[in-house]
């Protein structure tokens, strides 16, 4: 009797630890990206993009589904960096690109294909292709 209860103990937890191990693995498998979850499988999909500021170019391969603000953290591994506040009902604002902060009256904007953008950078979804701008007016 002493023999089957170890056995069952010993199949209990090997059952547990290869539950815990493939639920670890299944978070691996994922790329957290600001507050935004994409998936990393393999019929994921990588776009090219453009981010244009202060009169430097970016060239950036980026998971499909990212969106202005996680290609701007992604661009950070490239020599740009930015600085910004977070607001609850409006989303992420851009106040320092590269260095350079948005101030006597003049403010950070972005353009999506030089059409000024009508979202929030947390709120567009890029598109393969894109030419993200950034003008300070």
């Amino acid at each position: 009797m002493k023999k089957n209860k170890y056995i069952i103990i010993i199949l209990t937890t090997t059952i547990i630890l290869i539950c815990l191990f493939l639920w670890c693995e299944k978070r691996n498998d994922k790329i957290f990206i600001h507050n935004n979850e994409i998936n990393k499988s393999e019929d994921l999909n990588n776009i090219n993009v453009y981010l244009n500021v202060l009169n430097k170019n970016y060239s950036l391969i980026i998971p499909e589904g990212a969106t202005v603000l996680d290609t701007m953290n992604i661009s950070k591994n490239n020599n740009f960096s930015f600085k910004g506040k977070e607001y609850p009902s409006l989303g992420f604002f851009v106040e320092e690109i590269n260095g350079v902060k948005g101030e006597n009256g003049k403010y950070w904007i972005y353009y999506i294909n030089e059409q000024q953008a009508e979202v929030g950078v947390s709120k567009y979804i890029v598109k393969n292709g894109d030419i993200i701008s950034w003008k300070l007016k």
